[in-house]
């Protein structure tokens, strides 16, 4: 019978549609495999082939249907996809065609296997749709595979695995003796041998073994995949056929294709770095080392020095300045001054009175300012005298940090004097983090994680009287706390960078000037130092708050202690650091194992941990996390959710980014899932800024994305569609 091409074309059309991409294990091997693939055999647990069987036949489906979907759900484990592309092999000699199982001669065809993963739906479901969807194909099994991928648009393989089934008629029956050959149809056969070998990098090979079950075996080329990572796959084939045998109609969202020794190995000996606190809140936490280092140099802005001690009683006026306007626990006040030593005699001031520390740029357009005063809902504002408040402080009390009156008490304040109890689960700042909606969304954190980042800051990098550390972020930026935790709750001084001087050779110079001996830097400011420009001999660099280019890493960590740090505002400044190792030549550059009383987690879209070297979404949980979102609920509840491998009524935060694990346990970042950008170390909501553009009655509409240029710097880049007339 003639066949139809337009049928096929639809068939196939509408089998690949909406498919985003190919599934690959391999994506960089190229040419022919080089020597003999190598094989492994799926070792099963006795009975288990055999059951597959059963419970095939229960579900009305064939043997290999149920191979080829688990083999997809292993397939979907190692890529990180939700929606499978396989190959597999077909005879070729459709029932229709007559004579056809008579005629000699190679008709096999290679096609694609699509299976589409769903959380909710079985297992069982899952075979009997892929079934289906397979049996609507039947037809269809002549298309030749390059007209296929054609069809779909992907401009190249849809896949670089394969799934054969192997059903020989062969008479296993012993012969009577060696001189006794066994016979085939009329035919004498005395030897039979065999090989053989795909170019793909990973086969799965079934057969039907002595039990009646299928013996499953992997073969995969050398150059592709190590014995190790073949052995893993393995592993999680086994897993996916016990798993299924053991109970078909479990959700896919509960199946779990982990070994018990990665799954210990993901969740627990990653995790591993735990260190006893006392946690205390952040007044205390400073009056801590004010006592102990009282004549310390404690904040140095241009020349002009605070002690620790004279710090701690400037903050002390100004904490009952605010006490006496009324300030107490929870409430928010907005601090408007600019970088420098004021900034940190209002912040220790703020959280001594007990309020909620929440800086303000003055130098920002007055209607953002405005409106962030509106949803934190601050009833008091620190400012400088000279700045003109009136367009956006709105009701606010505003108390001018330079011109207190005189008499104020100087002592360190107690709840006695407070109008309330301090407690550590009382908000102690409010930082504004971009949204999506135009909205910017502000990240309480309370007082108890804070001793967490002091202890990570510690153990990292040491720092004490004598050191010098740099002032870089803007106070509105979280980093800042970094700052103070290796400075001012470690008995170190605070070194203010100069606005003028604070990138490329002007930078390099104050460094040395000040002889900082720890800077927190973005990225693209440590680019943009003269490479050949020496720093004071022992300065630490810590470099985050976006991706760290591999060429930065080679020029400075050379010469000097390099750590590249990582965390969202949401889980308090920081989540995990890597200390770039001596021997470093190249390759990816992880942001480091999860930090002290920090847990990690890579999970996929069923909340499931994945194994190392695969992507999945990367959660933050322990004790160190914000409460939430001020005044957001529902968004608050999004990302706070619920931590399935810790203790009952714990959280974790869903990052938003995509990480993967690697075989040291350290993680390594992979961009955002969502649309979010990060520009020399700020979150930015791209759906911010063209609202911000499109409300110009100018603009009509708006495109904002990020571009990276030759010399490695990403900027924002805005594309606009003028408005008529």
């Amino acid at each position: 019978a003639a066949q139809d091409g337009e049928a096929d074309e639809r068939a196939w059309r509408e089998a690949l549609a909406g498919l985003d991409g190919p599934t690959v294990i391999a994506p960089g091997l190229d040419g022919q495999p080089q020597a003999e693939p190598a094989a492994l055999e799926v070792e099963l647990t006795p009975g288990t082939a055999a059951s597959l069987v059963t419970v095939a036949r229960a579900l009305d489906v064939t043997v290999p249907v149920v191979v080829q979907t688990l083999w997809s759900l292993v397939l979907a484990d190692v890529t990180g996809r939700q929606d499978v592309v396989s190959g597999t092999t077909v005879s070729g000699r459709p029932a229709e065609l007559a004579g056809a199982e008579s005629m000699v001669g190679l008709f096999i065809n290679t096609l694609p296997v699509r299976v589409r993963l769903r959380h909710e739906e079985t297992l069982a479901a899952l075979v009997r749709r892929t079934a289906g969807e397979q049996a609507a194909l039947l037809a269809h099994h002549h298309v030749a595979l390059a007209r296929i991928q054609k069809l779909t648009g992907t401009g190249g393989p849809l896949f670089d695995t394969l799934c054969v089934f192997e059903n020989y008629l062969v008479d296993t029956a012993p012969a009577q003796s060696a001189a006794d050959p066994q016979e085939f149809a009329g035919l004498r056969v005395e030897a039979v041998t065999g090989q053989d070998a795909t170019h793909y990098p990973l086969t799965l090979v079934a057969a039907p073994g002595a039990d009646g079950g299928p013996v499953l075996r992997l073969r995969h080329r050398r150059d592709a995949l190590t014995e190790e990572e073949a052995a893993r796959l393995a592993a999680r084939l086994r897993r996916a056929v016990e798993e299924f045998t053991a109970d078909p109609h479990r959700p896919l969202s509960r199946t779990d294709l982990l070994t018990p020794q990665e799954r210990e190995q993901v969740l627990d000996t990653f995790n591993s770095g735990t260190v006893d606190v006392e946690p205390a809140t952040l007044p205390a936490l400073f009056e801590q080392q004010a006592a102990a280092h009282p004549e310390k140099p404690a904040v140095d802005d241009s020349g002009r020095v605070l002690t620790y001690a004279e710090l701690n009683t400037r903050a002390n006026r100004l904490a009952h300045a605010l006490i006496a306007a009324g300030t107490g626990p929870e409430d928010v006040v907005g601090v408007a001054l600019r970088r420098g030593a004021d900034v940190y005699v209002a912040q220790l001031a703020v959280g001594k009175a007990g309020g909620v520390f929440a800086p303000l740029d003055p130098d920002q357009p007055a209607e953002r300012l405005a409106g962030l005063i509106e949803d934190s809902g601050a009833t008091t504002v620190l400012a400088h005298s000279g700045t003109d408040h009136t367009p956006w402080s709105g009701g606010a009390t505003v108390i001018a940090a330079d011109r207190l009156s005189d008499g104020l008490p100087d002592h360190n304040p107690t709840d006695a004097d407070r109008r309330a109890p301090l407690r550590l689960h009382n908000g102690a700042y409010l930082i504004y983090t971009s949204g999506s909606t135009g909205r910017p969304k502000g990240v309480l954190v309370e007082h108890r994680p804070l001793v967490d980042l002091i202890a990570w800051a510690h153990g990292c990098f040491a720092t004490g009287p004598g050191d010098r550390v740099t002032q870089f972020a803007s106070p509105s930026f979280d980093v800042t706390f970094c700052e103070l935790a290796n400075s001012l709750f470690s008995g170190a001084t605070l070194v203010v960078v100069p606005e003028e001087e604070r990138a490329g050779a002007p930078l390099a110079e104050f460094l040395n000037r000040a002889a900082v001996t720890l800077a927190v830097i973005p990225p693209t400011v440590v680019a943009s130092l003269p490479q050949d420009a020496p720093l004071p001999e022992g300065t630490s660099l810590i470099v985050g708050t976006e991706a760290l280019p591999p060429e930065t890493v080679r020029t400075w960590a050379r010469r000097h202690r390099l750590f590249n740090a990582y965390g969202p505002t949401e889980a308090v400044v920081n989540s995990a650091t890597w200390e770039v190792p001596e021997e470093w030549d190249g390759g990816p550059v992880p942001i480091g194992p999860p930090d002290v009383n920090k847990r990690a987690y890579v999970l996929d879209g069923a909340l499931r941990p994945v194994a190392p070297g695969i992507l999945g979404e990367l959660y933050i949980a322990g004790p160190g996390l914000a409460r939430g979102y001020l005044g957001r609920p529902l968004i608050t509840a999004d990302r706070f959710v619920a931590d399935p491998f810790g203790v009952p009524g714990t959280r974790m935060y869903r990052t938003g980014d995509l990480a993967r694990w690697n075989e040291r346990g350290e993680l390594e970042y992979a961009g955002r899932t969502d649309h979010q950008l990060k520009i020399r170390g700020f979150r930015v909501e791209p759906g911010e800024v063209e609202a911000r553009l499109t409300a110009h009655p100018a603009v009509a509409q708006a495109v904002v994305t990020g571009h990276t240029d030759h010399r490695g710097v990403r900027r924002l880049v805005a594309h606009a569609v003028p408005a008529p007339g």
